[in-house]
């Protein structure tokens, strides 16, 4: 959390809410789950998904020809957040 929100920090600038709930998110992910298996990894997705968490489009309804796409095959973009 700290390495995503350092630019911020350093220009003093202060981060939207929602943006903020994805960093909070992503972060959360892989400090919980980042060892987790494949198996494990969907698992906590649907946990995320239950909680109504800010995640990546896509990874609930999933893109043609991927399957079982979770939280962990994306991450934030500070640009585009």
């Amino acid at each position: 959390m700290t390495a995503l929100l350092q630019g911020y920090i350093e220009k003093q600038e202060t981060v939207e809410r929602a943006a903020f709930e994805k960093f909070f998110v992503y972060s959360y992910a892989w400090a919980m789950g980042g060892l987790f298996e494949t198996e494990d990894r969907e698992k906590f997705q649907k946990f995320l998904e239950n909680r109504q968490a800010p995640l990546p489009q896509g990874t609930t309804a999933g893109r043609p020809g991927v399957e079982k796409e979770t939280v962990y095959d994306y991450y934030v973009d500070p640009e585009t957040k």
